[in-house]
């Protein structure tokens, strides 16, 4: 694994624009079981800085709110969009969901680099608790 964050103890080097107030979120995920976590949500770019040398591709991985389905967001890398990420589905009663996006690495993008995750106007907004990268190899 890259890095792991939690938006209840964002590091100083990643920047989010335009972030809710984290608050807690007691819920329970897609088999009812009950969970307790900080979650936030933004309208604007997070970047988290990351270094990609020898890697060929990224997974990245969310927990987050399900109240608002259909959230979406760019996936950049040194400003190079990689992939859309799409997480269609909403839940009222049981918030808690985990979505992941895969993307590979573009020859160009290698060495330290920035990250971004950038919901576009008129979506609703990206849901983040934690957030978990982690690199692969061809």
């Amino acid at each position: 694994m890259l890095r792991r964050l939690s938006v209840g103890d964002l590091p100083s080097d990643v920047s989010v624009q335009n972030m809710s107030e984290v608050s807690e979120l007691a819920s329970c995920d897609e088999e009812g079981r009950a969970l307790s976590a900080p979650v936030a949500a933004h309208l604007n770019r997070m970047e988290i800085p990351i270094d990609l040398d020898g890697v060929s591709g990224l997974t990245l991985v969310k927990s987050f709110d399900r109240f608002h389905g259909r959230q979406r967001a760019r996936v950049l890398l040194g400003g190079t969009c990689v992939g859309v990420w799409y997480e269609p589905f909403q839940n009222r009663v049981c918030r808690w969901g985990l979505g992941w996006l895969g993307v590979r690495i573009p020859d160009d993008v290698k060495g330290p680099t920035v990250l971004a995750i950038d919901p576009p106007p008129g979506t609703p907004l990206w849901s983040v608790s934690s957030l978990e990268l982690s690199v692969w190899c061809d």
